[in-house]
């Protein structure tokens, strides 16, 4: 319904940029930084 509504090329950039946001917040949530652990456990 909006890709025909919508220039190819930005559609194109958005799915594009969707992608790389959803692959840096699964790669930043499996390589993240390390929790810190406080207290004697």
């Amino acid at each position: 319904m909006l890709s025909g509504k919508v220039h190819p090329t930005v559609l194109r950039r958005i799915v594009i940029g969707i992608g790389f946001v959803a692959t840096a917040y699964y790669f930043w949530k499996l390589y993240g930084l390390p929790e810190p652990h406080i207290g004697g456990e």
